[in-house]
């Protein structure tokens, strides 16, 4: 019997169609962007020559984020400060530790946006390493910020980012020379003094206040018992925002200096930080392990 040839052609085109087209296409890429700055590995070293840091003095570095790669959007920002008498030995030493950015995920990338980390010379912060005994650059020091980049998970991201932006550090204001503006009520949930949200009252205290004075902060007073087991120094145990989830909060954590048995310290935060992540929601005190027995509101002295 005489094949047709042309039949079988048609078909075998067709089939290849089929099958041609029933192939997954390739996912299309993130908005890129080309930044000024590329962020290699997830990590960056922002080199500066002034402030110098001296121990025991606090200071406020603010990364100011004006574009970005989509990729970048939801990342964690968590840096330390140090310094190397050589930039290119491995003799890294460390001023303050490792904290996080207040926000603490990246925005959105076609909006800018700013994330600041607040330093004190010589504390140890939120991660197992020991600062210098006195943490002070010395003459011909290289003092950079060490910034790392990581997944809503803590994890490290091993990944390059196009960044549009720029840093800024100084020397922040104490804030011993603040001016009181009254406390607001704190909650007690669970058997926890301070646990909770704050009330609508206290809210509409709290965003008339900082309308008034656009500085203004919120400072928490904390009680805690600090151990070796439950409690150690550095350690997380609450968080404010808008939810009762800790990791898309403001961080409480242990300082580092704080020594075992009971111990009193007070946590500041802008009220900007805490109403940026609030938004039309009340504020959230989520503490565990511990009890937060004041909370009061401050403005400028000068």
């Amino acid at each position: 019997m005489k094949r047709n040839w042309s039949i079988l052609l048609v078909i075998a085109l067709l089939l290849g169609g089929i099958l041609i087209t029933g192939c997954p296409t390739e996912p299309e890429k993130g908005r890129e962007i080309d930044g000024d700055m590329i962020i290699t590995g997830g990590k960056y070293r922002y080199s500066f020559d002034t402030p110098r840091i001296v121990h025991g003095t606090e200071y406020e570095l603010i990364f100011t984020v004006e574009d970005c790669d989509d990729a970048f959007v939801g990342k964690r920002l968590g840096g330390k400060i140090c310094y190397k008498m050589d930039l290119n030995s491995d003799d890294e030493k460390l001023l303050s530790g490792w904290t996080w950015a207040t926000p603490p995920l990246v925005g959105n990338s076609d909006q800018t946006r700013q994330y600041k980390f607040t330093f004190k010379a010589g504390a140890k912060n939120e991660d197992s390493l020991t600062p210098e005994v006195v943490a002070t650059t010395p003459d011909g020091g290289k003092q950079y910020f060490s910034l790392e980049v990581q997944t809503e998970d803590y994890e490290s991201v091993n990944q390059n980012f196009n960044v549009l932006g720029s840093f800024t550090i100084t020397e922040k204001e104490t804030f011993a020379d603040w001016v009181s503006g009254g406390t607001v009520t704190l909650g007690n949930v669970d058997g926890i003094v301070g646990k909770g949200v704050l009330s609508a009252a206290d809210m509409e205290k709290i965003r008339t206040f900082a309308q008034q004075y656009p500085q203004s902060k919120i400072a928490i007073t904390i009680d805690v018992v600090v151990d070796t087991a439950s409690n150690q120094p550095t350690w997380g145990i609450g968080s404010i925002g808008g939810s009762w989830n800790s990791s898309e909060g403001l961080p409480i954590s242990i300082p580092g200096e704080a020594p075992l048995g009971p111990f009193q310290f007070v946590k500041e935060f802008d009220l900007a930080d805490v109403l940026s992540l609030v938004g039309n929601n009340d504020i959230i005190i989520n503490i565990w392990g511990c009890s937060a027995t004041k909370a009061e509101l401050f403005r400028p002295g000068r």
